[in-house]
This record gives C-alpha cells, structure tokens and sequence, in this order.
C-alpha cells in the first residue's frame, strides 16, 4: 500500500484498517480502489503499455481524505466464491458487436518531423519495437527508428475510446516501423466498473501496415467488459490479444486469447480459461504478456489488489491453444500478484528477449509478510524451458530489464529509498546504483528498453493525470545522463 517506500507507515495503515468497520461504500467505490491499485501492474508492460502509476499512494491519499472506512473494505478482502456467479464455459448472452467498417483510411500523415519540436511532451502511451520507438500523443502516432532523435507523424484510428468507456485503452503494438495494430473500443460499450454481467466491452483492431497514415478495422470476437487488455506482434503477421477478467469480473467474463495469423484482418478465440470462480483464488494467467516468436506466448503475475494468485510465470508453446506453468528458481511454491500481505511475487515485466535463445526476467519477490523487496533477476540461454536466478539485488524493480549487452544490464527500482537505476557490467554478479541516475535526476521508470549498447529509453509518469501519461526519457550512455525526449508539435 505504500509501494514499499515506508514499511512502518504501511504496517500502521494496515493495522487501523483492521480497527475500522468498513460501513457502507459508495456504487463502485471498492472496484475503483482495487483498480488504482491494479495501474501499477498494468504500467509495466505491459505490458500493452497500458498503464499506469503509483497506486500504492493513491491508496494511502484516498484513506487520508476521509476515505479509511471504506477502503477498509478492500483491505479485508472478501471470499471471492460470494462475489461472483460461477462462469459459463461462454459468457452469458454476449451482446452483438457494432458493424465496422471494413475500411477507414485517414488523411496521409507527414513524412518529415514538424519545424517546431517541444520538449518533455506529455504522451498517451510509449512502446518499442526492433530498431525504434512509438509514442502515441492524442490523435498522432510518432514513430523514431532513430534513437529517438527524429520522429515521423502518423495518425491514430478514428475509433478513439474515451476515459468513460475504458481509460486503458487504445492498446498498441508494432511489429517493426511499418506494421501497427490498436485495440479500442466498439462503439456502445457499458462499463458500470461493479463486475455487472450485463456490461458490454466489444474490442476493435485496427491495422496500419505503412506506419500509421492509414488504417483498416476488424471485430475482436467475444466481450470482454472488465478485462485487462494485452497485445503482442512478434511479427507483422502474427498477433495475439490476451483479455484476463480483474477480480470485480471474476466469474462474469472468462479470461481468453485471441490470434490472428494475417496481420489482424481476422481474428479468432484460440484458448478460454475459467476464473476464480472455478479454481477459487487461481486466476488463470498473469497479464505481464508477451510473444517471443510466432508461437511462444509468456504470461507473468501482474500486480493486483488481493485477494489473487496468478502463475508467476506460464508458457505456451502452441500459439496459445495450451498453457503450463514455470518453474522459477526459488519460486516453486509461489503464487503470483496480490499486494495485499502474505509473501508477495509479481514479475516487474514480460520476459525481455534478444535472441531466440537468450531471455532476461525480472521480480519483486519478499520471503515474507512486509520484509524489504528483492529484485530476483532470472536469466534463460534454451528459450525459456530453463531459467536461473543470476541475482536478488535489493529494491523492488519498477521495470523489466534492459539488457545492454550479455553482461551489462539496468533495472529501474523505486525504493533504495528513492527511484533509481542498479546496473550490472559483469552479469548479474555483482549490482550497484548507476552513477547520476539517483533519486534526483531519475524519476520513477515504469518502462526501461535498451536499444543498443548505449542508447536506452524510459518512461516515467506524468504527476496528476487521468489515465496516467508519460514521458520518453532518452539516454545516449547507457543511462547515466537522461533527457526528455524532442517530439514534433502536433
């Protein structure tokens, strides 16, 4: 609740909650809570990057605005077999999504970047794909196969999807400089945020295969409504979307995932998978999603308000169809994602790939209820069938790893005290803060990558917004010094 920045002012949260009786609670209020917790999982990635910011803080400033009696409710958390129905194996009298266009081309986006650069611009999502950069700033979508250094304008689909409809959408992918697919919203969507099985979430992809100027939709069969969103395109023509129900929606909709093998022109459901409601307290994947190549999917235990307990780490090998859980060194006995005490593992990010062989993951893991966070760094040299734990450098880490070369590597970790970065130049033997990337000077990372062995990029959260933006910090040695990124005006 305090993201592990002061754990005596947590333990006295969490005690006075103890004290409280919940009392009644505003419509919806547990499950705004519990998502405000959720947006730091769902920040990473994602993850998709969907999301988001501290939500530990957002926590502790609702309890101190008068809202302790009722965020009591999410601190005792309930059993999660009387918050839902029992699911059926297809949700229950899916409502037919809205027709789409088959095409909606847009004007021709710019081919050079604007005369008029701004500086620590504010952006709606940051992501990577091999050799550049995407961001996305409301209706354009910039493209750097630079270094960041110059950004080609293209637009976003018409389709936009607005804060009340689902504040983590669009969800977007690359495939390289060209190929993009976003997931919004179908018109029409019902979202009551109380897990109400008549809530209506219709998902459309849209397609771009020359870099954003124009765009071509299709409908995401099946509806999703309270689901976290992921999307992953190993390449231009293999793309999957995972959708993991949070726990408001736990026997309302199943968790799934869906592929398309044509670039996103058709879509079809490969794999459903109950929930609590079946398996009590065993979601069934983690949303920290990725795809290292056209059939090799990996799901990690995001971050959650509990009561959950995803699979640390699951692999499918089948494009999705099938699923089985990792075994990670020092992990094998548990159970991913819930914030809420216990001992306490979630992965910071999807496994990082740079080869089809070598991989890097990073956790926050405690051996026990409220101790200081560890960073265990596993690393795999088969493709992922074998992984071994290379370190546990303190802190908790805020972001993937970013591998700069076989033995040198970064985690962003947010309470040394303090955000900072540990580095490695002698793999994972020994870690230590990187010089100039101290509380100070580095904000807290949500997302780090390396793009070679000197140039990263990072995102950081932009303080008071809704859905949380970010903005692209660019380093040009290794992450020592950082500056904001130079974006065209709009």
């Amino acid at each position: 609740m305090t993201d592990g920045r002061d754990p005596e002012l947590e333990a006295r949260v969490r005690a006075l909650y103890r004290t409280l009786d919940p009392g009644p609670a505003g419509a919806g209020f547990e499950h705004r809570v519990a998502q405000a917790v959720d947006r730091r999982a769902r920040s990473r990635e994602r993850r998709r990057w969907a999301v988001s910011s501290a939500a530990a803080s957002i926590v502790v400033a609702l309890a101190v605005l008068g809202g302790l009696r009722l965020a009591a409710q999410v601190a005792t958390p309930a059993s999660p077999s009387a918050s839902a129905p029992a699911p059926s194996p297809v949700p229950s009298a899916p409502t037919k999504p809205a027709a789409i266009a088959s095409a909606t081309p847009t004007s021709p986006a710019a081919t050079a970047p604007s005369t008029s650069p701004t500086t620590g611009t504010a952006l709606d999502r940051v992501g990577w794909f091999p050799g550049g950069l995407w961001a996305v700033r409301g209706p354009s979508l910039l493209v750097s196969t630079d270094d960041g250094a110059t950004w080609r304008i293209g637009t976003m689909p018409g389709s936009a999807t607005s804060p009340e409809q689902d504040p983590w959408l669009p969800v977007v992918a690359m495939a390289d400089a060209s190929h993009a697919v976003v997931l919004t919203a179908a018109p029409g969507a019902v979202l009551t945020g109380s897990g109400s099985a008549s809530d209506v979430l219709h998902l459309i992809a849209s397609r771009s295969s020359d870099g954003g100027r124009t765009w071509t939709s299709s409908a995401i069969p099946g509806n999703w409504p309270g689901t976290i969103v992921s999307l992953a395109f190993p390449d231009a023509q293999h793309g999957f979307v995972q959708v993991m129900p949070d726990r408001m929606y736990a026997g309302v909709v199943e968790g799934a995932v869906i592929a398309t093998t044509d670039g996103g022109r058709t879509w079809s459901i490969v794999s459903r998978q109950a929930t609590w409601a079946q398996r009590p307290l065993n979601p069934w994947l983690g949303s920290e999603f990725a795809a290292s190549d056209a059939t090799t999917l990996w799901a990690g235990a995001n971050a959650e308000a509990g009561p959950v307990a995803h699979p640390v780490l699951a692999v499918s090998r089948d494009a999705g169809r099938t699923w089985q859980g990792v075994t990670l060194p020092g992990l094998a006995e548990a159970v991913g994602g819930t914030v809420y005490g216990g001992t306490q593992v979630w992965l910071a990010g999807p496994p990082t790939f740079t080869s089809a062989t070598d991989g890097w993951l990073a956790a926050a893991g405690s051996e026990t209820k409220n101790a200081n966070q560890l960073t265990l760094v596993f690393r795999t040299t088969d493709g992922g069938r074998r992984w071994s734990l290379v370190s546990q450098p303190l802190g908790q880490p805020s972001g993937g790893v970013a591998v700069l070369d076989a033995a040198h590597w970064l985690v962003p970790v947010d309470n040394l005290p303090g955000s900072g970065i540990l580095q490695t130049d002698d793999g994972g033997g020994a870690w230590s803060p990187l010089p100039g990337a101290g509380a100070a000077t580095t904000p807290w990372l949500v997302w780090i990558h390396a793009l070679d062995a000197t140039h990263v990029a990072a995102a950081t959260p932009v303080a008071n917004s809704y859905p949380d933006r970010v903005t692209l910090l660019l380093s040009s040695d290794a992450g020592r010094s950082w500056t904001p990124a130079i974006l065209p005006s709009p």
